[in-house]
């Protein structure tokens, strides 16, 4: 009997198996490409400087991945004693910014002959700060840290950030093996930090100049509202991972006879009032109130500082490349202030010499409301004289306590 299917016809199941086979290709090829492409990319930028190690010196400005850069510059240190410790606050408050290694001649007064070293780091949170000190204890002879300590940084939503690898703080000098490295070509997350580099390189000159139009303050209103991110201000929350980590960092320096100075950052009454105003200072109380039980635990100074005194009364500055910007104690943000400011702080803290222009607070000696109270007369003063830089934004640009929480 013959069939009924003519002799030179394919098979359906022939034509289902070319397409999946042609299918199988196009995804093998676009894999490839991508991979290709990855690898040539992230191979020519080397962001998280996996294959070439800079120092701090050498690094360009747009090349700016500190999450794996800064546990490189450690590595690749000259010996030092002193480590300054904190966010991108710590870069201008005890420098000019443009070396990690300070200049001899500001902390001479404070620590003598001995090394210091800028361990700032963008974005910082609390896990990044504890890290990054075992990863220098496991270096270099710290016998001095000061750590100056965001109240964002204990913030639970306070991310980790792209590059962040601890892998790369546990102490080796190669901390991928030789697979892993060449793995990590094809990451997409390494990609993105390459492509970020890449485009940083385009627009900052775009940015500078559009700083340039903008002006002091839409830049200034531009910076605070930006605290209204949940891993800011948003939704403001210290939970029992930023206490365990600043315990295990407190815990690690007594255990290696390191004397430790904390100094809750120093902010300008603008970003003081955005946060305080949101939610009657309950987020600020907490914060005290962690740093200062931990203080205590551990018999190690606290301070706060209040931003309600004359040193907070000066004209923003738009930019640290602004020469004016260190004729005087000033703030380039809410957020950061410049080394005439940071001289001060270590002044007063580590050397006991008092400024009229500043009045500081022992965070283990007294509690929050007790120092909120003392400097509440200076903050009713202030408003009353119209002397808060942009208070009007704030008050029709309320942050609202909590608006960026997760839903539970």
């Amino acid at each position: 009997m013959q069939s009924d299917i003519p002799k030179n016809q394919d098979h359906p199941v022939t034509d289902v198996t070319r397409r999946y086979r042609r299918h199988v290709q196009v995804l093998i090829f676009g894999l490839a490409a991508y991979v290709a492409l990855a690898a040539g990319v992230n191979l020519w930028i080397d962001p998280w400087e996996i294959w070439r190690p800079l120092s701090a010196s050498d690094r360009p400005h747009t090349m700016n991945n500190e999450r794996i850069s800064l546990a490189n510059d450690i590595r690749n240190s000259d010996k030092f004693e002193v480590l300054l410790l904190g966010s991108s606050r710590v870069r201008y408050l005890f420098d000019k910014g443009d070396s990690r290694h300070t200049q001899i001649d500001l902390t001479r007064p404070f620590f003598g002959e001995k090394r210091a070293f800028d361990a700032a780091l963008a974005g910082a949170n609390i896990h990044h700060m504890r890290r990054v000190f075992e990863h220098a204890l496991r270096y270099h002879p710290v016998s001095d840290l000061v750590l100056l300590l965001d109240d964002v940084m204990m913030n639970t939503y306070r991310p980790l950030g792209n590059g962040w690898n601890e892998a790369n703080y546990y102490g080796s000098s190669n901390y991928l093996t030789g697979l892993e490295r060449v793995l990590s070509l094809a990451d997409f997350s390494m990609l993105k930090s390459s492509t970020n580099i890449l485009r940083a390189r385009i627009e900052t000159p775009a940015k500078d100049a559009n700083m340039k139009v903008l002006g002091i303050p839409e830049v200034w209103k531009n910076d605070t509202e930006e605290f209204s991110r949940r891993d800011l201000y948003g939704c403001y929350e210290i939970g029992p991972s930023s206490r365990d980590d600043l315990d295990r960092l407190l815990t690690l320096a007594k255990q290696h006879n390191v004397r430790v100075t904390i100094i809750a950052s120093f902010i300008h009454p603008v970003l003081f009032e955005y946060f305080y105003r949101s939610d009657k200072g309950a987020g600020l109380r907490l914060f005290m109130s962690a740093v200062g039980e931990l203080a205590i635990r551990h018999d190690v100074p606290a301070w706060y500082f209040s931003p309600f005194t004359s040193i907070t009364s000066g004209t923003p500055r738009i930019g640290y490349s602004n020469p004016e910007f260190f004729d005087r104690p000033d703030f380039y943000d809410p957020g950061h202030a410049n080394y005439l400011i940071g001289k001060r702080l270590l002044e007063w803290t580590l050397k006991g010499v008092r400024h009229d222009d500043m009045q500081g607070y022992r965070l283990d000696k007294s509690s929050p409301d007790e120092i909120l109270s003392s400097i509440e007369p200076g903050r009713t003063l202030r408003i009353q004289n119209n002397d808060i830089q942009f208070l009007d934004f704030i008050v029709s640009n309320p942050l609202i306590a909590g608006h960026a929480c997760p839903a539970r």
